[in-house]
C-alpha cells in the first residue's frame, strides 16, 4: 500500500486512542464498519475523502490533521544552493 495511506491509518488510530475511543465507537460515530475502520488504521484500505471527513467529523477534528506529521523535521539547508 501507498505509504501515505499507512500513515494517515496511524494517524487515525493515534488519534482515536488519544481521545479514548475503541474501534468500535468510532466505527458507529462515523457509520463505518469496524472491520472497515481496522482495515484502514493498518493502511490496507485506501479510503475516499468522504470517509475521511466522516472520521474527522467523528473525532472533532480538521481533516488536515491526518496528514501533518508529529514532528516538524529541520530542513538540512546544505542541500540548497547558496545564494552569493
Amino acid at each position: 500500500m501507498n505509504q501515505i495511506i499507512i500513515e494517515i491509518g496511524k494517524k487515525v488510530r493515534k488519534i482515536r486512542i488519544s481521545l479514548g475511543f475503541t474501534q468500535e465507537q468510532l466505527a458507529a460515530l462515523s457509520g463505518l464498519s469496524n472491520d472497515y475502520l481496522s482495515r484502514l488504521e493498518l493502511g490496507k484500505e485506501s479510503p475516499k475523502v468522504e470517509t475521511l471527513c466522516r472520521i474527522c467529523e467523528a473525532l472533532k477534528v480538521e481533516i488536515v490533521e491526518l496528514f501533518l506529521k508529529d514532528t516538524v523535521e529541520p530542513t538540512n539547508l546544505d542541500e540548497f544552493p547558496h545564494q552569493e
